[in-house]
């Protein structure tokens, strides 16, 4: 929570650049965080979610941040 608190108070900050992607929805489902998405592992201890995973949400990434970018 304070990483987040953090982060959107870099965000908000005036003259800052910076964009926020939330993909919590895709690492976490509404009551749980998933070990394992299909036959991928989502994390590799209690709070770092594997490279491997990461890599299957790249697409999203780059639709999240072509949106917020005006690049739609």
């Amino acid at each position: 929570a304070r990483a987040v608190d953090y982060a959107n108070t870099i965000i908000n900050s005036p003259g800052t650049d910076a964009v926020h992607l939330d993909l919590s929805n895709m690492i976490c489902d509404s009551d749980y965080c998933p070990v394992t998405k299909g036959n991928i592992i989502v994390y590799r201890d209690r709070n770092i979610v594997t490279r491997t995973y990461i890599r299957t949400l790249v697409p999203y990434m780059v639709e999240k941040l072509d949106a917020s970018l005006g690049f739609e």
